[in-house]
């Protein structure tokens, strides 16, 4: 049987509530009324039908007193009073069937309002998330209005994905189908739910999948425990050896030999070795055309094709390759070419 769990979680970040609810507890109300509904007729007919025949003997009693027959026999007076008997029974059992159904009405009415206005919480806290994350809803838009409103509709029936993404004042708002209205009817409520469990579910895997390309973003200070000091920027210098301007690709982090090396954000060594004028060195490829270099190490700890974590340790700072002493040289890269690697450092 399908189940729902809906959460809510306030504003003021409190304890959360948790609302479970299933198919069973929106049909097993309507399926107690029908039951009520149809016993209450049922009732209601026989008792019409002994009171009828209930007049029918009075009239014929009354036609025999006056026709000279005298007095019912004992017969037809204990069937006239039985018949009497069953017609007050009937009466007084319909009225408190008509009572009961009446009570499970309001009971429904009442469940069904205070399902509808958690449905429209949870509606809001997700509009909230949404206009917070930027993470609009995936569904197409094919509509631009699903509150109450008065005017007749048809046409066949459609699937979710044809429910609209409505914007409030510039914000982002979720598709929905009872929102606005007080009284909807199981059904609706039924696909509310349906609606909100997908549209929750596709805002988790785009809020996963956002959280994966922040991860991805070069944004940790390369050397462990943000030691080192940056001697060297991005672009054109003197260089230490010729003494000629040139450009430098990279920026240079002077720190002690074996400090430990760490990788700036979620990725894949492309390369792990030695490599001429860099000396040791660890190239990570994140995706979306981001690479960070990580040079002149005195070893490296990662081989090619590994996945590595953000502020996970690849090597330790050395002097090999091209240097004048132990230090790191650093690169990011963006679709192959070098950018200024300081605007990516954070400490």
């Amino acid at each position: 049987m399908k189940k729902w769990t809906v959460m809510l979680i306030p504003h003021d970040r409190t304890s959360t509530r948790t609302l479970n609810v299933s198919a069973f507890h929106l049909w097993a109300p309507v399926a107690v009324l029908v039951i009520l509904t149809f016993a209450a007729a049922f009732l209601l007919q026989r008792e019409r039908s002994l009171s009828a025949r209930y007049r029918t003997l009075e009239r014929e009693t009354v036609k025999h007193s006056f026709a000279g027959g005298g007095a019912l026999t004992p017969e037809e007076a204990r069937e006239l009073e039985a018949l009497r008997e069953a017609s007050d029974a009937l009466r007084t059992q319909n009225e408190a069937l008509r009572t009961e159904n009446e009570a499970d009405r309001a009971a429904y009415r009442e469940g069904m309002e205070k399902v509808t206005a958690r449905l429209n919480e949870v509606l809001e806290v997700e509009t909230q998330i949404r206009n917070f994350t930027g993470l609009a809803p995936r569904g197409p838009v094919t509509q631009q209005n699903l509150q109450a409103a008065g005017g007749g509709k048809g046409g066949p029936p459609e699937g979710l994905g044809a429910v609209a993404l409505a914007r409030n004042g510039g914000g982002i708002r979720p598709p929905y189908l009872i929102y606005g209205m007080s009284r909807p009817s199981a059904d609706l409520v039924v696909e509310e739910i349906e609606l909100r469990t997908g549209s929750l579910r596709e805002l988790l895997q785009d809020m996963e999948m956002e959280r994966d390309r922040i991860e991805r973003v070069p944004s940790v200070w390369p050397v462990a425990g943000g030691a080192g000091q940056l001697t060297s920027g991005f672009g054109y210098r003197k260089d230490p050896f010729s003494r000629r301007v040139r450009h430098h690709d990279g920026v240079d982090i002077a720190a002690k030999p074996g400090v430990r090396v760490v990788a700036a954000a979620k990725g894949k060594v492309l390369e792990a070795g030695y490599d001429g004028y860099y000396g040791y060195c660890v190239k990570l490829d994140h995706g979306n055309g981001l690479e960070t270099w990580y040079a002149h190490l005195s070893r490296c700890l990662v081989k090619a094709g590994q996945l590595v974590q953000r502020s996970e340790v690849v090597g330790t700072v050395g002097t090999t390759g091209r240097t004048t002493g132990p230090h790191l040289h650093y690169e990011v890269r963006r679709n192959g070419k070098p950018v200024n690697a300081a605007q990516y450092l954070g400490r």
